[in-house]
């Protein structure tokens, strides 16, 4: 039997209603004043964008948007006098999600969301909610100084710097009480999302200082993950955070693989070998990096010749790379690397971005660094091009 296109145009309108439904955040929060303004910000898996933002009228403020899967946002005060912090909040098609608090420590705001992910996350908050608390007005104390010293004489900055550094010795102490803390509370507890992400803030801590004293409970608690949690976004940044991989070096083969391009298709940075290539190391909520598609866009052009620029993006979420991809008119090589700054980026040394590498022909590395000015890439790319690159 033959089904009427309109009833299947209908069925598909009816799935994408019930996929896509309206949730509701808000939030009531007494001892702050009016004018102050609270954002929402979205997680894009490597930076996080402004999605919406409210200013707070009698306490209260209200964001509203759709999703059609459980999805985590962060809740954040703009401006100089809320400190400067992120707090994790889950949403679900069609929930209301109700904060209450006081005053401008948002961190520990009460949040009741029928999301049992928001339960998991905020254990380990108000497991250390007075330290949470104390570091926040130290952040808090310490804008206020900074926003002082920008009228204040040299004399008055040199007294401002050190009642700074006591704030910030304050906003240590505090931060290693919450460590001690979430570590007793990960040898304790089973392996959730929100388990394996405070392993890998302690893994990251142990990336920057390997003499970091929870180093060997860190490793253990590694040998709890399954092959599967392995294998997540913090599965990968854990292990190459505890394990690090070797970095390329100048005259090094390059570091390869298995990327996606935005229809899902699997590729390799060999396939494109025989021509020089350009990576860029990118994400959507960077701003050098957006600002340098232009100039990469007229070097793809007038250099496809010679070279071929693969641009790779370290986002989680595919809708919105795909989104900026084709805003910004990216028609050269565009992969996305679902591990973000513990995938490829980790072979390469990327600890900032945008972060660029030139490959040889032959399939070495011959340059690298990090950050975007105007001309860059003429000053980099030339020497290796018979002929001088656009943008100049």
């Amino acid at each position: 039997m033959r089904i009427p296109f309109l009833v299947i145009t209908m069925s598909l309108l009816g799935l994408c209603a019930r996929g896509q439904q309206t949730f509701t955040i808000r939030g009531q929060i007494t001892q702050l004043p009016d004018g102050e303004v609270i954002g929402l910000l979205q997680d894009h898996g490597t930076i996080m964008t402004l999605a919406h933002k409210d200013t707070i009228r009698n306490g209260s403020f209200t964001f509203s948007d759709t999703c059609s899967v459980p999805t985590r946002y962060m809740i954040t005060g703009v401006g100089d006098k809320f400190p400067p912090m992120t707090r994790a909040i889950w949403v679900s098609p069609g929930s209301t999600v109700r904060i209450t608090g006081k005053d401008y420590l948002f961190k520990t705001w009460e949040i009741k969301s029928p999301v049992p992910l928001q339960q998991e996350a905020d254990r380990y908050i108000f497991a250390s909610r007075k330290a949470w608390d104390a570091m926040q007005r130290s952040d808090m104390e310490q804008e206020a100084l900074s926003v002082k010293a920008r009228q204040a004489t040299e004399e008055e900055k040199k007294l401002l710097r050190k009642t700074r550094d006591s704030l910030r010795d304050v906003y240590n102490e505090e931060y290693a009480k919450v460590q001690q803390t979430n570590m007793t509370l990960l040898q304790k507890l089973p392996v959730t999302d929100s388990w394996i992400e405070i392993l890998a803030g302690f893994a990251l801590d142990i990336k920057l200082d390997p003499k970091n004293r929870y180093r060997n409970q860190t490793l253990e608690l590694y040998k709890r993950l399954s092959p599967q949690q392995l294998q997540s976004r913090n599965g990968v940044l854990i292990k190459n955070s505890l394990f690090p991989p070797p970095v390329v070096k100048t005259g090094e083969p390059m570091a390869d693989t298995v990327l996606a391009d935005a229809s899902n298709n699997m590729h390799r940075l060999s396939e494109y070998q025989g021509k020089y290539l350009l990576l860029d190391f990118w994400s959507v909520g960077c701003g050098p990096c957006i600002m340098a598609m232009p100039e990469l866009r007229s070097l793809s052009d007038s250099l496809a010749n010679q070279l071929t620029v693969i641009s790779i993006n370290m986002d989680s979420d595919k809708e919105i790379w795909q989104k900026i991809s084709k805003n910004e008119n990216i028609n050269w090589v565009n992969l996305n690397d679902k591990y973000g700054m513990g995938g490829l980026a980790a072979r390469y040394g990327v600890t900032g971005i945008p972060h660029y590498v030139i490959v040889s022909p032959d399939g070495k590395m011959i340059d690298a660094w990090t950050g975007y000015e105007q001309g860059i890439f003429t000053k980099k790319v030339g020497p290796f091009l018979q002929t001088t690159p656009a943008g100049k």
